[in-house]
């Protein structure tokens, strides 16, 4: 690596920020291309009618999140039209 140490302190800085720089792209690229889109199934439920579906929902073995305080049932989008069929 004598080649790294002959260059100026200025040109090793730049390099390192670039390797930092496609490091961080890379690591973003792969967490946005495995990320799990999520679709709303059903919104606006009250506790009852949510507790149900989610029990259905751990009964199928089906992901889901739960937002808007439990009101709105969220599941994998290529779920989406599956759950809601069945």
């Amino acid at each position: 690596m004598a080649w790294l140490e002959s260059l100026p302190a200025r040109s090793r800085a730049l390099l390192l920020v670039g390797m930092l720089v496609i490091a961080l792209a890379t690591g973003a690229f792969a967490w946005w291309a495995t990320r799990t889109e999520y679709a709303v199934l059903f919104s606006r439920l009250n506790e009852t009618d949510a507790a149900g579906i989610v029990a259905e929902l751990k009964k199928q073995k089906v992901e889901y999140e739960l937002d808007d305080g439990g009101s709105t049932i969220r599941v994998p989008a290529q779920s989406c039209t599956t759950c809601a069929s069945r």
